[in-house]
């Protein structure tokens, strides 16, 4: 094993460990370990982790989700999985931070249209763990069967830690308001509520 993806963590101020290849769809490659973040964290660090999944052959309006055993990843109900966003052509992603120690995460991709419950594909394998931000165990590939198990699937799975501070997430959270364009239902939505809202 081995082979099927790509983990590391990526540290600052002597906090981290093994680093990916640096930037968005820049090269996989680092170090195989238990994936634990350890060290002394300090000033409210941070883990920014990232979750991809890289296939050229996926077909029709499935969209890889994620869904687990929190609630903000469905509680185990596909219905409710994150739907992950296409960063390139055969790659997808689910970005989000959480505390270095937080509690393991359970969890499995999926295949699904983005706004509908059908055709529903769950990966084949045992459940998936996230500690530390980190995959435990080897990366392995994401197997799908599709078309009644005639058509096998496989996405290549890549798993990446950054450590960041406050500061950092305020500085993101600041570009990301200043660049934030509303969509067109969300200018309705917002203008239809502030007509009907009562006048006093």
């Amino acid at each position: 094993m081995g082979t099927s993806g790509s983990k590391g963590l990526d540290g600052v101020g002597g906090l981290g460990a093994a680093a990916l290849g640096g930037g968005s769809g820049g090269g996989m490659g680092g170090d195989e370990g238990d994936g634990a973040v350890t060290g002394s964290w300090h000033g409210g660090a941070q883990l920014y982790v990232s979750l991809k999944m890289e296939n050229a052959r996926i077909i029709g309006d499935l969209v890889p989700h994620v869904y687990g055993s929190e609630p903000i990843i469905g509680s185990w109900e596909p219905a409710r999985a994150l739907a992950m966003e296409r960063e390139l052509a055969s790659m997808w992603e689910l970005s989000f931070v959480v505390p270095p120690d937080h509690e393991t995460l359970d969890f499995k991709f999926l295949l699904k249209p983005k706004d509908a419950e059908t055709p529903c594909i769950i990966e084949e394998g045992p459940t998936r763990l996230l500690t530390g931000g980190m995959l435990e165990g080897d990366v392995r590939l994401a197997n799908f069967r599709l078309n009644g198990d005639d058509e096998l699937l496989e996405f290549r799975v890549f798993n990446k830690a950054d450590i960041v501070s406050p500061l950092d997430l305020a500085a993101s959270w600041r570009v990301y308001k200043e660049n934030f364009q509303p969509s067109k239902l969300y200018k309705e939505l917002t203008n239809s509520t502030h007509k009907d809202a009562p006048s006093f």
